[in-house]
């Protein structure tokens, strides 16, 4: 299987899951949303690199910040040097890592609660192009709690000059945004 081609698996995998978020799981912390996207990424990688999804490798190859399991705990300090990056001194570390052979894929993980999101969604984009100084791709992916009354404005992604030519920037640094709604 080819890595792109499965990093394009994951990109679509959280844009479909994302439509689907709403019926199935309740947000209330970035972490639940989180291991949500966690659970549905090892699927894809099962899927894609031909594993059963019970495979206990799957808690080395997909890990993410604050585990449930013990086995999700070890996998994450175990990958301690490939998950820091230091930028003017300050370390900066995914949410989620996919490792497979000598590739890593990233994920940016936010969950916008209330109105006045401009800085959860500038930090997470902000952290994403840190990350693609040291991964060939990055995904970002925000969650837009569905309550959140915007009044005037909106927030999800429109067919806007602004929106096309930042989502376009982004792409040419190989991150990807995905911005949907949750329950």
């Amino acid at each position: 299987m080819d890595w792109q081609e499965f990093v394009e698996g994951c990109y679509n995998t959280l844009k479909f899951v994302a439509l689907h978020v709403a019926t199935e799981e309740s947000f209330n912390k970035e972490q639940d949303l989180t291991r949500y996207i966690v659970l549905a990424l090892r699927r894809t990688y099962a899927e894609y690199f031909g594993l059963s999804p019970k495979d206990k490798l799957l808690h080395n190859r997909i890990i993410f910040r604050q585990g449930d399991s013990d086995a999700d705990k070890i996998a994450w300090k175990k990958a301690k040097d490939s998950k820091w990056i230091m930028y003017h001194g300050v370390r900066f570390v995914p949410d989620i890592l996919i490792f497979h052979d000598d590739n890593v894929l990233p994920f940016e993980i936010k969950l916008i609660k209330r109105p006045g999101s401009a800085q959860a969604i500038a930090t997470s984009i902000g952290q994403a192009i840190i990350y693609s100084s040291t991964y060939p791709d990055v995904i970002i992916f925000i969650g837009i709690k569905r309550s959140i009354k915007w009044g005037r404005y909106e927030l999800k992604p429109t067919k806007s000059k602004t929106d096309r030519l930042i989502h376009q920037r982004l792409l040419n640094n190989n991150v990807r945004l995905i911005m949907r709604e949750v329950d």
